[in-house]
């Protein structure tokens, strides 16, 4: 029996997953979740946790953590980042969205921002936005964006923030600008956006 979990990113919903599984599996197999920081009770049940990638120091330091692709706790992934800083012109100058609850934005910021520091990227500036804004929450930021010459936008809010983060910069004409989406959008609802 499988039981999926869906936690779109967010910490306390991957804890609480955690401590089902804990309950009543016998292993976590293949998961991935920005939100992977808040273990729950993961050390004390010391079930397997096999996740194709554990975003998080705090889930690729647990001592019952196996990545299918590992990494040091003290290492971030780097290669996509780097990637795009020597292959899209005039790349990348910055401009982040992260989340309003504080245990997501920590997680993501911890993640991503390391790898882009080692990629040489700079900063555009950012904000924090609620994981549900609305389109024209955005425009702030797409203004943002224009004003300071951002060439990199992101968004580490569940994967609609992508969504309507690029659809107000399409509306307002902000061209020129490459676009992430961190892990939280391989699913199968960003794509059929």
């Amino acid at each position: 029996v499988i039981d999926p979990f869906v936690v779109n990113g967010d910490p306390s919903a991957y804890a609480e997953a955690v401590n089902t599984a804990c309950a009543q599996d016998f292993a976590i197999v293949g998961s991935l979740s920005t939100g992977d920081g808040s273990l729950g009770d993961l050390i004390d049940c010391a079930i397997p946790n096999l996740p194709a990638r554990a975003l998080s120091s705090a889930n690729r330091s647990a001592p019952n953590t196996f990545a299918v692709v590992p990494t040091s706790a003290t290492q971030q992934q780097a290669g996509g980042f780097r990637w795009l800083a020597d292959s899209q012109p005039d790349c990348c100058k910055q401009y982040v969205i992260w989340s309003t609850n504080a245990g997501l934005a920590n997680v993501t910021k911890e993640s991503a921002q390391a790898a882009v520091d080692s990629a040489g990227f700079t900063s555009a500036g950012g904000t924090a936005l609620a994981d549900n804004a609305d389109q024209a929450a955005y425009a702030p930021s797409v203004d943002e964006m224009k004003t300071d010459g951002a060439t990199f936008g992101r968004s580490d809010l569940p994967y609609a923030s992508t969504i309507s983060f690029r659809k107000q910069a399409e509306a307002e004409q902000l061209d020129d600008v490459t676009w992430f989406c961190l892990p939280q959008c391989y699913q199968p609802g960003f794509l059929v956006q």
